[in-house]
């Protein structure tokens, strides 16, 4: 359906139904090759895909449960070498270059990321 007969039909703009309705009515009458559906396109059995998501679901329970030791170390490291260079920073310990020099790497490095993101993106 294209928008002159969205426009020109007699539902559009207060005829009793909306402009949804009239696109969702001449979907569902239309067969799957008019709508722009293929054969392969189309839905499966609710029963089929329903029992393959219980497997799915099966699968994923098992490994819910165990934990993954090497990334929670890993992680605690690095909230721990966090807090060090915090403390370091505030107690003096560090001078004023490395603070400024470990802000401007946070900057490049959120910088490189989004710029690689929006790479990806695109």
């Amino acid at each position: 359906m294209t928008l002159k007969k969205i426009h020109n039909s007699s539902s559009y703009g207060g005829g009793g139904g909306s402009v949804c309705e009239s696109i969702l009515e001449e979907f569902t009458n239309s067969s799957p090759s008019e709508n722009g559906l293929s054969k392969k396109e189309t839905a499966e059995p609710v029963s089929k895909r329903s029992d393959q998501k219980e497997e799915q679901e099966g699968e994923e329970d098992k490994d819910w449960g165990r934990l993954q030791w090497n990334y929670i170390a890993f992680y605690a490291l690095i909230h721990l070498l966090g807090v060090y260079g915090l403390w370091a920073t505030v107690s003096g310990v560090a001078k004023w270059q490395t603070a400024v020099a470990a802000y401007v790497e946070v900057i490049l490095g959120t910088m490189g990321i989004l710029a690689g993101k929006i790479k990806y993106l695109i």
